[in-house]
């Protein structure tokens, strides 16, 4: 038998675990079991207790109620004793969740237009009530119903409700129950996209929040600020954003020239691809790693400098005022934090 699994699968009722363990042992190997099944129309949202898929037979719809069912001489189902009763209505969920089943296979492009309408049926189950031999309702006679003493070939009579019907619809074939399983699986059904983790981190990144803006606008007028944080706390928006404010100028602060620096080679490329939308006004005169503005200045970083002696031709090389921040911090990373440094003629952001 082919079913669908319900290890860990937390059914409603005992009685919905009742029925599926008893059908789990009875049904044919080719016959596919579906636990709860939930469908949602224009009309309602359905439940369809379980779903059995049997090829060569037909599609039926269970409905499976617990504990004492009755139905009074109006033709109402109740569940309940005596002292606490509730109404139900087993052959109208079973119906309509049969009909909404329906209507989704043979919306799906994969059948529409391909394949013809098969049987579909639905039954109703109560194992823990016993019903006559002779009980029949307008709605649900007694092939359609099984009780307490129906569990031991209750199986056979949900394959009947489905094999019994004399109408033009086809049964189903294997393929066309590979198919149904293949629907209800959903479709067209979205796949893990690194683009959009990084276009979502890269949004809440770029999205400064108050406490941030804030620290920007109270230190305009320090000429050096070190800011410290861990890994995500919004270092590198800071100083990206200190550098485009620096270069372009607000106010009575006139426009500098900035160097945006930092350690990662990843980072500076991130520097990169944010300023390249920037207008060139408000776009760093420098953005990259230490080692791209020493190469930028015609500075060597292969050669190892050396401490001229007394004497030697040797000069030693020597790098401008901007300078790395060491590591700081138990467990803090090159990048956890941020010192920037300004002249009258230059500015400078560091991350």
């Amino acid at each position: 038998m082919d079913r669908e699994t319900h290890e860990g699968h937390q059914f409603a009722n005992d009685a919905e675990r009742l029925v599926w363990d008893r059908l789990s042992r009875q049904v044919h190997p080719d016959t596919v079991l579906v636990p709860n099944l939930r469908l949602t129309s224009t009309q309602k949202d359905h439940e369809l207790d379980i779903l059995v898929l049997m090829p060569e037979v037909g599609v039926v719809v269970v409905e499976v109620k617990g504990g004492s069912v009755s139905v009074d001489g109006q033709g109402r189902w109740w569940s309940g004793g005596r002292n606490r009763t509730s109404r139900i209505r087993p052959v109208e969920q079973a119906r309509d969740g049969k009909y909404a089943l329906r209507a989704f296979i043979e919306a799906d492009p994969r059948w529409k237009n391909c394949r013809s309408r098969v049987r579909f049926g639905h039954a109703i189950v109560l194992p823990y009530t016993d019903l006559a031999s002779d009980f029949a309702t307008p709605d649900c006679p007694r092939w359609m119903v099984s009780g307490r003493e129906d569990l031991d070939d209750l199986a056979g009579r949900v394959h009947d409700v489905a094999a019994l019907q004399q109408n033009e619809q086809r049964v189903p074939t294997h393929d066309d129950i590979l198919l149904i399983r293949e629907i209800l699986t959903g479709r067209s059904l979205p796949v893990p996209d690194i683009t959009a983790e990084a276009d979502e981190r890269e949004a809440v990144a770029d999205r400064l929040t108050q406490e941030q803006a804030a620290l920007l606008k109270v230190t305009r007028l320090i000429p050096r600020l070190e800011v410290r944080g861990g890994a995500g706390s919004g270092k590198t928006i800071l100083a990206l954003t200190q550098a485009k404010d620096l270069t372009r100028g607000q106010g009575e602060r006139k426009p500098q020239r900035v160097g945006l620096l930092c350690y990662s080679i990843g980072l500076s490329q991130y520097f990169k691809r944010q300023l390249e939308g920037v207008p060139r006004r408000h776009r760093p005169a420098f953005a990259g790693s230490f080692e791209d503005l020493a190469n930028e200045w015609g500075i060597s970083t292969t050669t190892t400098a050396t401490t001229p002696t007394s004497g030697s031709g040797t000069s030693p090389l020597r790098w401008p005022r901007w300078r790395p921040v060491s590591q700081r911090g138990s467990g803090s990373t090159r990048s956890s934090s941020m010192r920037r440094r300004t002249s009258p003629t230059t500015g400078g952001t560091r991350s």
